[in-house]
């Protein structure tokens, strides 16, 4: 099952060009976009939605961080029901593809925070996530700074250089 998002992040470096591509990745996987409330944002494989939490704005570089999170969510879940279904289901019963998503999914977030701002990997990837030890919201095993160093390194794969 896909974890990896195999693509790098295009030149533009505004949060207009890059929420135009990630729209039409997302939209090439089938996916929607819809907002609620709450604090939790999620791409759902059965629905094909991409739930944004309603404070969430797409007009700066962390609502557009956001959205490529989940994008790349989508693209990873892409494919025909019964993909989306059992990716799914190994997602919530296995933590260690759970992690390897989650890995994948925040070195897009610090890609694009990269790009949209003055932060570099290292910094956005140490305050991107909750990964390892088992801790709220995802639950994957593993040391923190382990997963830090996993993130930092396929973000800037991601990004195309070692910035």
């Amino acid at each position: 099952m896909r974890t990896r998002v195999d693509d790098t992040l295009p030149a533009p470096a505004d949060v207009l060009g890059l929420r135009l591509w990630l729209g039409r990745h997302m939209e090439e996987a089938g996916y929607r976009l819809a907002y609620r409330s709450g604090e939790r944002s999620y791409a759902n494989p059965i629905t094909r939605w991409i739930v944004l939490r309603d404070s969430a704005d797409l007009t700066t570089a962390r609502g557009i961080a956001l959205l490529a999170h989940e994008v790349a969510h989508a693209r990873q879940q892409s494919g025909p029901w019964w993909y989306r279904w059992a990716w799914g289901l190994r997602y919530l019963a296995d933590p260690w593809f759970r992690r390897a998503c989650e890995v994948e999914a925040e070195a897009w977030w610090v890609a694009v925070m990269v790009r949209l701002t003055d932060g570099t990997v290292d910094a956005l990837a140490a305050k991107s996530h909750s990964l390892g030890r088992w801790r709220s919201p995802h639950y994957t095993p593993g040391d923190p700074d382990e997963m830090t160093r996993r993130i930092a390194a396929r973000a800037r794969e991601i990004l195309g250089n070692a910035t």
